[in-house]
């Protein structure tokens, strides 16, 4: 059926003085498809009413359809096949004729005012889609456990309109009622099965509309008029808190709908005036139920974006006036209760840190870098120096870096802009068939510009749902042809009933073996044998991106020609076959679309290289700017789109083995905190290699470590020490109190005294820090680390001096012999030896006194000093 044809037909027909209501033009496309899917039924062999009109036989199937309507019973299975649940089919059959009679005038090429004796009123018998009795049965059964319904036919939670009993509270998912109660009644298809559930569109004024309005029940938006989905209240939280002390945790968890939020484990809501904690999944997911049209909100049990996690909804609750905590990380390990931030506070945690450690080897920089980027991230205040304390720091860092909020980099001495900012890199060119036909140089970002991108993107929330996109796959999509107004339809369809029409070759690739593309070209490749078909082409490479690479939680940038584009939105079903009676656009994805703008945007902002004659391809990620898609989202939404900014840190190892002004570049003057994005001095620049505008977020914070005994510190010049802050990391003997007395050695005095020489011999940058022996449980440990690592360090630190050596150590550590000249005329020389002793176990150790040796000598200078 020619339906985007025949809509603008009937866009032009004037009935009774005026145009037809969308009402009406809708019944009537509603009808003709009706009809074109029982023509099997009707005893025709044509699939299409075109087929039926260039066949001849137009009048033979106005005729058989006159004959049903004047007597029904004469074939009730030919009645089903167009009008199966009717209670008054002679009714519903007349209004069918009628709909084929103007059907037919338009395939002549009637004008569209042809005259008015053939159009039905609208005040006839409608045709009835639903019965009231199907409809209470199904909202019983979704009464009985909402969860259970919902999974029990693989709806999602992201509807968009809720049908309600007149003056009751409960809400239920408009769409999914309608599709069970339909097909539940005798002799209707099962339309709740994947690819079939936009047989009836749920836009407003649509069938589902039209069908619970007609049956007395109330239908109504759960989205806010901007676009935004329904917001949590205090409210809403709070009644859900209520109900929770009523029934007690056990009781409320086995409310119908609240077995999918499992047992309580880390994250707690507070209200403050009790001081009572509730598990936070399971209060946040549950309250929305207390609100007008609100319906419980599963947690995220996937990678895949869908649900709500813990950590993405803490902002709103606390935007609410809630406090949340997670117990494990600060209470249970961390070892100190936090207490709610104050304003003071989260506004120093939005201020950009821009800090360096230094100080001489073994200090703990390192460590104190996994410190302070979690206290940057959570807001905490410390973490015990216990073996517990610093397992728990750890697990929260690397939770971090796994969630990309925390990089991690290492300078060395040829490290450079390209590899920090971004660079050039060869990329293979391909052809139409995916074959190499050379390379490219292309633009690749470092590790720099992408946390910085990723700390711009990061707080971005519709409504109330946070919306990372990030780290999100972004794939280019045509929907239609620019140059074909006839595809018009493709566009204004999808972003009208939020799924993403697709080409290509009218075949159900629903069939699990179709996960395979090998098999998606055997099929092709079977059904067009005269057809130069091969792995690579468009008509089996497409479908296999569109049905198995293409994941839920992908973007989709709808692309207008290969210049502009003109719609931006996140997949959220799987693939669907949903087939047209002409061929044409059967399969769809569920799309929540995010923007839209019908004249589209220039694409060079988005994406430099500019999109390809390819229906459906992933944008390369180096390519892409993100932080556009991101503000157009924000534009969309209206206010409150932006949620609170979550810090990110980078961490740069041995800062100062690297020449920093060649690596930053332009970028030292955007790390001043007031030249942020956001900020009264805000700057950015304009990148030599893919030309964008990059500036330095606000909530990225940078901690760099520098070890002062490397001697290439001269590398750091004067631009960077004003931009940093410079934290001291100095030896602390005293953290080493408690390894004394594992190890039954005094070693904050042997830390102390070989200090004391170094910094007289050398400097004190060049001391040894705590961490060569805070983890010694045993005496062997503490050797070990003498021989094996503060020795060579003073071989290095002295270039191999011995005598200088032996001056820190002493003899206990040190031994030497003469050497006669064997000349007989030269001075003797010494040789010099580490007094190590072979021990039974196989081990080599110090003499048993060599610490004590050690101590003394700072014991007979400081006696002398007094004296």
């Amino acid at each position: 059926m020619r339906e985007a044809d025949f809509r603008a037909w009937l866009d032009k027909r004037i009935w009774k003085g005026t145009p037809l209501s969308d009402k009406a033009k809708y019944s009537r496309i509603r009808r003709s498809i009706r009809v074109e899917r029982g023509l099997g039924g009707l005893g025709f062999a044509q699939a299409t009413l075109e087929g039926v009109f260039e066949a001849g036989a137009w009048d033979t199937l106005l005729s058989r359809l006159v004959d049903l309507r004047d007597n029904p019973a004469a074939d009730p299975a030919a009645v089903k096949s167009v009008v199966p649940q009717a209670h008054n089919p002679a009714g519903q059959l007349g209004n069918l004729l009628a709909t084929v009679t103007q059907y037919g005038y338009f395939l002549e090429g009637r004008e569209p005012n042809y005259g008015e004796g053939n159009d039905t009123s609208e005040d006839q018998d409608e045709d009835q889609l639903l019965t009231a009795e199907s409809v209470d049965a199904t909202l019983k059964a979704y009464d009985e456990n909402p969860s259970a319904f919902m999974q029990k036919h693989g709806f999602a939670s992201n509807f968009d309109y809720v049908v309600f009993r007149p003056g009751a509270e409960a809400r239920y998912p408009a769409k999914a009622i309608f599709l069970v109660a339909y097909s539940s009644i005798p002799g209707n298809p099962d339309i709740t099965v994947k690819g079939q559930r936009d047989t009836f569109g749920d836009a407003e004024g649509g069938p589902i509309h039209l069908e619970f309005v007609r049956l007395g029940y109330g239908i109504e938006s759960r989205r806010r008029p901007n676009g935004g989905v329904i917001e949590l209240t205090r409210e809403a939280v709070l009644a859900a808190m209520d109900r929770f002390d009523e029934l007690g945790e056990d009781g409320y968890r086995k409310l119908p709908g609240h077995e999918a939020f499992g047992d309580a484990q880390s994250w707690f809501v507070f209200r403050e005036e009790f001081g009572t904690g509730y598990p936070l999944k399971l209060i946040y997911g549950t309250a929305f139920q207390f609100l007008p049209g609100g319906t419980i909100r599963q947690p995220s049990t996937t990678a895949n974006g869908v649900g709500f996690t813990p950590r993405a909804v803490e902002g709103i609750l606390r935007r609410l006036g809630f406090r949340t905590e997670n117990i494990k990380e600060k209470h249970q390990l961390l070892g100190s209760r936090a207490a709610s931030k104050s304003e003071d506070e989260m506004a120093r945690m939005n201020q950009p840190t821009n800090l360096i450690l230094y100080g001489p080897p073994g200090t703990g920089k390192t460590y104190r870098t996994a410190l302070e980027a979690v206290k940057l991230c959570d807001g905490i205040a410390s973490c015990p120096e216990t073996k517990d304390g610093r397992a728990a720091l750890m697990a929260r860092y690397n939770d971090l870096v796994a969630d990309k909020r925390i990089a991690f980099v290492t300078f060395h001495q040829s490290y450079g802009y390209e590899d920090f900012v971004e660079g050039l890199r060869p990329v293979p060119i391909g052809n139409s068939d995916g074959e190499s036909v050379g390379f490219h140089l292309q633009p690749q970002p470092g590790i720099f510009r992408l946390i910085a991108e990723r700390a711009e993107t990061g707080g971005l929330a519709v409504g109330s749902e946070p919306l990372n996109i990030a780290d999100r796959a972004v794939y280019k999509m045509s929907l239609g042809e620019v140059a074909d107004s006839a595809s018009d339809f493709v566009f204004t369809e999808s972003l009208h009933n939020n799924y993403a029409l697709f080409g290509f070759r009218n075949i159900d690739w629903t069939e699990p073996r179709f996960s395979d593309r090998e098999e998606i070209f055997s099929e092709v490749k079977k059904r067009f044998p005269d057809e130069d078909v091969t792995p690579n082409k468009g008509m089996v490479q497409s479908p296999d991106v569109f049905r198995n690479q293409l994941e839920i939680g992908d973007m989709l940038i709808v692309a207008k020609g290969n210049h502009r584009f003109r719609a931006i939105g996140i997949v959220e079903g799987e693939y669907e076959y949903a087939p047209r009676p002409d061929g044409r656009y059967c399969h769809r994805r569920k799309v929540r679309w995010l923007w839209h703008d019908k004249d589209g945007l220039d694409v060079s902002e988005l994406y430099p290289p500019k999109f390809i004659q390819k229906t459906l391809y992933r944008l390369k990620d180096a390519e892409l700017n993100r932080p556009l898609i991101a503000r157009l989202v924000s534009e969309t939404v209206g206010d409150g789109a932006e949620g609170e900014p979550l810090p990110h840190v980078l961490v740069i190892d041995e800062i100062n083995r690297a020449n920093v002004s060649k690596v930053f570049g332009e970028l030292i003057t955007l790390l001043e905190p007031d030249k942020r994005t956001g900020m009264d001095n805000a700057l950015s620049v304009t990148l030599p290699y893919s030309k964008r505008q990059f500036s330095v977020p606000a909530n990225l914070h940078i901690i760099g470590t520098m070890n002062t005994a490397d001697r290439s510190i001269a590398l750091l010049d004067t631009a960077l020490r004003r931009r940093f802050d410079f934290r001291e990391m100095a030896p602390d003997p005293s953290l080493l109190a408690k390894a004394s007395e594992r190890a039954g050695i005094d070693l904050v005095r042997v830390l102390t005294t070989i200090n004391q020489r170094i910094e007289y011999l050398i400097d004190r940058e060049h001391r040894i820090g705590h961490a060569f022996f805070i983890g010694c449980e045993t005496a062997e440990q503490v050797h070990a680390a003498m021989r094996d690592k503060v020795i060579p360090l003073l071989q290095e630190y002295f270039f191999e001096d011995w005598s200088r050596i032996h001056g820190v150590l002493g003899d206990g550590f040190i031994g030497s012999v003469t050497l006669k000249c064997p000349l007989g005329e030269g001075e003797d020389r010494k040789s010099w030896f580490v007094r190590l002793q072979k021990q039974p176990d196989g081990s080599d150790r110090f003499p048993h006194d060599a610490f004590a040796q050690l101590i003394g000598k700072v014991a007979g200078v400081a006696a002398e000093s007094q004296g």
